[in-house]
């Protein structure tokens, strides 16, 4: 649906459906909203890889365990959420 829109000239559309004007301008807003989620994933993702390693550097690691591995499960769950985001972008936006 994407692709016909965006192939359909303006003028054209207009004669068919007038209130998809509206539509064809707005039509890549949820790719860029799926990309930029992307991009906050993966600086969560970095965030607590930062802090989780700083935790181990400093030899705090055995006194907050639980602290660290959830940090390290949420850096796990954002980097998949991540690549899920991706996928999808390009799967309907190719």
């Amino acid at each position: 649906m994407i692709e016909a829109i965006n192939n359909i000239s303006s003028e054209s559309l207009a004669l068919v459906a007038p209130n998809s004007l509206r539509l064809k301008t707005l039509v890549k807003v949820p790719m860029l909203m799926m990309i930029f989620c992307s991009a906050n994933m993966s600086s969560l993702s970095v965030v607590f890889m930062k802090l989780a390693t700083e935790l181990i550097e400093s030899g705090q690691f055995t006194e907050n365990l639980v602290l660290t591995f959830v940090m390290l499960g949420l850096m796990s769950f954002s980097a998949f959420f991540q690549i899920h985001m991706i996928n999808n972008a390009m799967k309907y936006y190719d």
